[in-house]
């Protein structure tokens, strides 16, 4: 599924939240991934509130978008989507925030 998103994230919110949430208003479908700062386990949610946890998920960053690879049986509890092309335009200094933000909540040191 290809998404044209504004995009949030914070690295920590008052309640210890860290997340990433992209949003494409056209389709009015969201994708996020977050993670309680003193959790190990992810909740992935889509569309809206359509969501399940992972102990793991593959995301990576690219120029202009990220790619969420999801495997099918997660994808299952979601809405059957296994793959997600998000693309969104930030500048060089929210581009590094929101990749500490991606690790954070994916635990890579």
């Amino acid at each position: 599924m290809e998404l044209n998103t504004e995009v949030d994230y914070c690295l920590c919110n008052e309640d210890g939240l860290i997340y990433a949430y992209f949003y494409d208003e056209n389709q009015d479908y969201c994708f996020s991934v977050s993670r309680f700062e003193n959790d190990e386990e992810i909740e992935i949610m889509v569309h809206d509130q359509i969501n399940t946890i992972v102990s793991q998920l593959d995301i990576t960053l690219h120029s202009g978008y990220m790619e969420a690879n999801i495997p099918k049986i997660i994808a299952g509890e979601l809405d059957g989507n296994l793959n997600y092309k998000i693309f969104f335009e930030l500048n060089k200094k929210q581009w590094k925030e929101l990749d500490n933000v991606l690790s954070e909540i994916l635990m890579k040191k």
